[in-house]
């Protein structure tokens, strides 16, 4: 059977280690904490609600209609109402691109009320925030193969006119991104 009394060797390596904790508590005590580590924080894109962005939709066709400009949706809401009867809208952003030679400057003109900034005939973009949902119009001088001869989408009680070929589109974007 094994001794169960200690030895005085292992009393005082206990006697040691508990004097060692003790000054390693002290000295945490006066010791300057260590600066945290930063948190990195992504910035979260804030998605406008389904009825946000469908009023926006309607505000900016409106509009353009008015000023007799074809424009062709393209982006996130081209693709959901291209591919889903009655989709639920879900983007950050509604994008729109128009050829600079359907930009016509009587359409400008017409439009100027609405959006001050769209008189100016160099434009290559124009960015309209309409009750926080941001619309972006690119004007195209080129056609890169996918606005000439678009295709028509019925969404709710109006057609939109989406890219086509859509694949050629598609391929477009992605190289963009």
């Amino acid at each position: 059977m094994k001794n169960m009394t200690s030895s005085p060797s292992k009393i005082n390596i206990l006697e040691e280690m508990q004097e060692k904790h003790q000054k390693e508590e002290v000295s945490a005590l006066f010791e300057e904490p260590k600066p945290a580590k930063k948190e990195i924080k992504k910035e979260e894109k804030i998605y406008p609600t389904h009825y946000e962005l469908t009023d926006a939709l309607f505000w900016i066709e409106d509009i353009l209609g008015r000023g007799l400009i074809n424009f062709c949706l393209v982006g996130d809401i081209a693709d959901q109402i291209r591919k889903y009867n009655d989709p639920t809208l879900v983007a950050d952003k509604i994008e729109i691109e128009i050829l600079r030679k359907r930009f016509t400057r009587s359409g400008r003109n017409m439009i100027s009320s609405w959006i001050p900034n769209a008189k100016d005939d160099t434009l290559n973009e124009l960015k309209i925030d309409y009750k926080n949902v941001p619309i972006h119009i690119k004007i195209i001088d080129k056609d890169p193969g996918y606005l000439q001869n678009t295709n028509t989408v019925f969404y709710y009680v109006t057609e939109f006119r989406v890219p086509n070929p859509y694949e050629v589109y598609q391929n477009a974007r992605n190289n963009n991104n």
